[in-house]
């Protein structure tokens, strides 16, 4: 049985022998579909942003086209993947990350997707522009030189047969190698001053950093905030209830971190108790009770801390905080006392991915 083409010798017994649209439907509805009509057939791996299947729409009664994409299964997970992990690969001078997934879903401009199962590739920040590719080489980098400190974006592409990963400094659109048109975003990775990833652990969309045992020690720039144009370590407040602003960009990369987790306390030895306000918004200062409170919108006020308490990673007091993000890589810091030094460290981030 061959397909109906243009000019095709259409013959048949009467009454069918009319070629009308009532006949040809009463035809093909009694046609017996033979089984090489579709095995004969070249398989398409990849298929494109226009393809389109046929089905039978029961409310209309009528055939209907669908759109390839729109059949193909969602990810087990919103974000585009499916138990997504992300290491630093130790012993690889710092520059790679092994990064595994049960599923990605990748796509293209015209949002055809691409399904990755058993997803493992190691990604290499070292490697750019390898022999035989016209661009960036997959599981290295699309940008020429690595000057940290800085952040970079992880992302999964594929050229429809090969999936592949790659480093960008751009989050939205990465420069892709010569035929790979799909991607997803991952995550972002944070570069120190000596060119080196800092080491740390992604898990779905939540990220763990390294941490440093002393809080005073300003010497890992991706772990320290800033505020005030300095680091938020051995700080003193200047006015009880005020809220500060503490720069996080040496923390938490821009624009794509719904959550900040970490430590704040007060690093001297003078014995005195502390009670600290953290918010995503600058907040208000307000006084009740008889002595200074602190709130603000979103507000979430660790326990108070003494620094009498025994010292923990470099504190003599603590508390653990996990504040949403409002302004990008930025959050707001208070006490309700001036005297005392206090510090706060970032330990990890949840991506809005």
């Amino acid at each position: 049985m061959s397909d109906i083409q243009p000019g095709f010798n259409f013959s048949g017994a009467s009454p069918n022998n009319i070629v009308t649209a009532a006949n040809l439907n009463t035809l093909v509805g009694q046609a017996a579909i033979q089984p090489a009509l579709i095995t004969g057939k070249a398989a398409k791996s990849v298929p494109a942003g226009a393809d389109c299947l046929l089905i039978w729409d029961s409310v209309s009664g009528a055939l209907q086209k669908v759109s390839v994409q729109n059949l193909v299964p969602q990810v087990q997970s919103w974000s585009g993947y499916k138990n997504l992990a992300v290491v630093s690969v130790i012993g690889a001078s710092n520059t790679q990350l092994l990064i595994t997934a049960d599923q990605l879903v990748m796509r293209n401009t015209a949002g055809t997707p691409r399904i990755s199962t058993t997803f493992l590739q190691t990604l290499d920040l070292s490697v750019y522009n390898g022999t035989g590719f016209s661009g960036p080489t997959p599981n290295g980098r699309d940008f020429p030189s690595v000057t940290g400190p800085q952040w970079v974006y992880l992302w999964a592409i594929s050229d429809g047969a090969s999936d592949r990963t790659l480093f960008s400094l751009s989050a939205v659109s990465p420069t892709l190698p010569a035929g790979f048109t799909y991607s997803l975003l991952l995550g972002a990775w944070r570069v120190d001053a000596s060119s080196h990833l800092v080491y740390g652990m992604q898990r779905q969309n939540s990220v763990a950093l390294d941490l440093d045992l002393l809080a005073t020690d300003t010497s890992l720039t991706a772990q320290v905030p800033f505020i005030g144009g300095g680091s938020f370590s051995s700080y003193a407040f200047g006015t009880a209830g005020a809220y500060n602003t503490v720069d996080l960009s040496r923390c938490i990369p821009p624009g794509i971190v719904a959550r900040a987790q970490g430590i704040v306390g007060n690093t001297n030895s003078i014995s005195a108790f502390y009670t600290y306000a953290l918010s995503p918004l600058p907040g208000l200062a307000d006084n009740f009770l008889g002595s200074t409170q602190i709130r603000g919108m979103g507000l979430q006020m660790p326990r108070t801390v003494s620094e009498a308490n025994p010292q923990r990673a470099g504190f003599n007091g603590m508390a653990h905080f996990d504040i949403p993000i409002q302004t990008s890589q930025t959050l707001y810091a208070a006490c309700d006392v001036t005297s005392g030094v206090h510090s706060m460290r970032i330990t990890g981030f949840t991506l809005a991915l």
